[in-house]
């Protein structure tokens, strides 16, 4: 906790011209930060001791001033008391606020993801945005369920409340861990927020731990993408969902990108076309050449009246629709994995790229990725790429021992 130190001064500048009287001023100082305050006192300066800060001699006039001074001084003591019992941050002008009567707002929890809500709206992309909302809805949630309260102050949050924040998404909402953790990450940045606007100096988050735990991801085999290509499949809405994953499998691009995705973004180059877009989620650039199966799917849907009013080149929908129909595409096809559209985007890394060779500095710029981290989550799957390397690898040992033998 921060500690404060007091001084009283004479402010010269302002002394009067008739009686040559000097008003005395409060000086508080908080970590080097000064806010001064008038006692309403003057003095001649002759009569100023200026080493101890006090009225000299020991008559009436000089014992009565001191004894003001000396409440002014237990005054700001009481006001440092006062933010340290609400704990709220002791600075110079907080005490000088609570010294002078100034209230100071109490804030609370949801006034703070409001508030930075509202803030950032036009500052993040749409799905960070989305993420904040969700996270503001999940807390109101849990602040009726556990105190049946619509809202708790700042300076209320504890430890506690974060850890039973969490284990409520966890064991009530039916959340996995990660998808927690992100909405406490998020929770995290706007207690941050609050504690930087001096809303508050509480800070739950200081003793919590929350790690992220890199997940297994799905992929398709290629029997299981041949399955999706050749089922047949009637329901002219399932059809386009079909190809729109298909789509996916054979470019990596994210739903959000697809939904972006139009004529500007296919340029020629070295008589290959080429996809380059900038990713809606990290802003890289993600640079694919067009496989057959996607060129297929691209002219399939050149005539297209809905693509066209649209100005699309592919068919899209909203993503909960899109993945609600790909759980019906995944039933007709015989494919019993629960089928989502980033499934697409996974398989295309692994799959179709990394089992089959290509680079991982490749693969790194088609997903647009921004680290090389991030791809150790795709490689770590492809044990059939392993198994195929260290064959490779004996067959090269095993070349070499022959050679030596026949010299």
């Amino acid at each position: 906790m921060s500690k404060h130190k007091i001084l009283f001064y004479l402010k010269n500048s302002k002394a009067d011209k008739k009686t040559g009287e000097a008003p005395i001023y409060l000086r508080i100082t908080v970590d080097g930060i000064r806010a001064e305050i008038s006692t309403g006192e003057k003095i001649h300066p002759t009569n100023w001791d200026t080493k101890a800060n006090r009225p000299k001699g020991n008559k009436v006039e000089a014992r009565t001033l001191s004894t003001t001074l000396s409440t002014c001084e237990n005054k700001v003591n009481e006001a440092a008391n006062t933010l340290a019992l609400d704990r709220k941050e002791i600075t110079a002008g907080a005490i000088k606020n609570v010294y002078t009567g100034v209230s100071y707002k109490k804030y609370t929890i949801l006034e703070a993801v409001t508030y930075h809500n509202s803030k950032m709206h036009d500052k993040l992309k749409k799905g960070t945005c989305t993420g904040y909302t969700e996270m503001e809805q999940k807390l109101k949630a849990y602040l009726k369920y556990e105190y049946r309260k619509n809202d708790i102050l700042l300076d209320d949050n504890s430890f506690s409340f974060i850890d039973k924040f969490n284990d409520y998404m966890i064991c009530q909402d039916g959340l996995c861990g990660n998808t927690a953790w992100r909405y406490l990450k998020n929770l995290k940045k706007v207690i941050n927020m609050a504690i930087d606007m001096e809303w508050t100096v509480n800070n739950p988050f200081r003793k919590f731990k929350c790690t992220y735990k890199n997940p297994q991801r799905t992929y398709l085999s290629n029997e299981e993408i041949q399955k999706i290509e050749e089922t047949v499949i009637d329901d002219e809405n399932l059809q386009r969902t079909r190809d729109l994953f298909l789509f996916a499998i054979n470019t990596g691009m994210a739903f959000v990108d697809l939904t972006n995705f139009n004529e500007n973004h296919i340029t020629t180059e070295h008589k290959k076309e080429i996809i380059i877009i900038n990713r809606q989620k990290t802003g890289e650039q993600a640079v694919i050449p067009l496989l057959p199966k996607a060129v297929e799917i691209i002219d399939k849907y050149k005539h297209d009246p809905l693509c066209n009013a649209h100005d699309k080149i592919i068919p899209t929908s909203s993503y909960t629709k899109a993945n609600v129909e790909l759980k019906s595409v995944a039933k007709l096809c015989g494919i019993k994995k629960n089928l989502t559209f980033h499934i697409g985007r996974h398989t295309f890394a692994t799959t179709i790229l990394l089992s089959n060779q290509v680079p991982i500095e490749t693969v790194k710029k088609a997903l647009g990725v921004k680290s090389y981290g991030t791809m150790d989550i795709y490689a770590k799957l492809v044990n059939e790429r392993i198994v195929s390397d260290f064959d490779a690898l004996e067959n090269k040992i095993a070349a070499r021992k022959a050679a030596a033998v026949r010299k």
